[in-house]
């Protein structure tokens, strides 16, 4: 009885034992995966922050590359601003020389249109002259043409009335010599005075023959001899208007070719000015070219600069919210890890009463 007694009691105590046994082997194996966990969650925690705390360095140290290279852009733009406002200066210095050159081009122009207009009207004086000239030479050639016909005429009267006189000097003087042979031989007195008579009439036709010959010549060579001093007249005349002429065609040759010249000089500097703007059209232009080519580059390296800066600005954001997610999750598990330390505490009698 003492034995069947006894082995009861050693059952319920080597039960106890046994259930002793595994509750401290279960809390063990507990204990032990909590730390496990406890383990794990701290070492993926611990490379979480190390990451977070990499990405939060790089995050500044892409700020402070960010201010460097926006302090090396301004740094950068700063000679480019100054080269821009040179290149402006010049450029208005450019236009004001331009419309200078514009203005000595209108007034280079105009001094032209008198200086053609000044040119028209001497050549047009010049050619009046011209054949004033050559008409007072034909009126000279004339007058000297007249002049050899009316001295031929002149002449040929001469020699006629010459011929005229002696032929009756030679007819007086065979009838003298007939009245005086006449006179010298006697005769009757009825043959005395019909001789008489015949001489008479001889002597009287012959005078009036003389004075009809001396009133036809007389009256043309008064004629003649006025027609010969009109024309030396007018030859004078002419041959004065010639000389005043070739006086005032002097001067205007000489007006003509200073005018020449002064157009020459006018076309030359017409020519050096255009050349001029010219070069000045093409620096301007290249100016313009350098301008648009130094903004073209400002706008992209500000658009890539922008780009960056926008890129960064997300990976900023992404690491902030990261970090906050972080920062989160790292509360609730401090939070959380109290509270399951505390049911696992009020959770092992209950697990004690299962198994038994």
């Amino acid at each position: 009885m003492t034995a069947l007694e006894r082995s009861p009691e050693a059952a319920t105590e080597t039960t106890a034992e046994e259930r002793l046994a595994l509750e401290r082997r279960f809390e063990a194996a507990t204990e032990t995966t909590a730390e496990v966990e406890a383990v794990r969650l701290d070492l993926d925690l611990g490379a979480l922050g190390a990451l977070f705390e990499e990405c939060i360095e790089e995050v500044g140290r892409l700020e402070r590359r960010r201010d460097a290279l926006v302090s090396e852009l301004l740094e950068a733009e700063r000679p480019l601003a100054e080269g821009v406002q040179a290149l402006r200066a010049e450029l208005g210095h450019a236009h004001k020389q331009l419309q200078h050159c514009d203005l000595q081009k209108e007034d280079l122009r105009e001094s032209m249109r008198l200086l053609k207009r000044q040119l028209f009207a001497v050549a047009k004086a010049c050619a009046q002259s011209q054949m004033e000239l050559s008409s007072r030479k034909h009126d000279v050639q004339q007058l000297g043409t007249l002049q050899e016909e009316l001295q031929v005429q002149f002449q040929t009267l001469t020699e006629e009335a010459a011929q005229l006189r002696s032929q009756h000097q030679s007819r007086l003087q065979s009838l003298q010599e007939q009245e005086e042979e006449v006179q010298e031989t006697p005769a009757p007195a009825d043959l005395l005075s019909p001789g008489r008579r015949a001489s008479c009439d001889l002597q009287q036709y012959l005078q009036g023959a003389l004075c009809a010959l001396e009133e036809w010549y007389e009256p043309r060579l008064v004629a003649l001899l006025k027609r010969r001093e009109g024309g030396q007249e007018a030859l004078r005349r002419a041959k004065e208007e010639a000389q005043e002429l070739r006086g005032r065609l002097g001067p205007l040759r000489e007006e003509h070719q200073r005018l020449l010249l002064q157009r020459a000089c006018l076309e030359e500097k017409h020519t050096l000015m255009d050349h001029h703007r010219r070069e000045s059209l093409d620096h301007y232009k290249g100016t313009v070219d350098h301008l648009e080519e130094s903004s073209r580059q400002l706008r992209t390296e500000l658009q890539v600069q922008r780009r960056k800066t926008k890129e960064m600005e997300a990976l900023k954001n992404s690491l902030m919210e990261q970090l906050c997610l972080y920062r989160d999750r790292t509360e609730d598990h401090e939070e959380a890890e109290p509270q399951a330390l505390g049911d696992h505490g009020n959770q092992q009698p209950s697990m004690v009463e299962v198994q038994n």
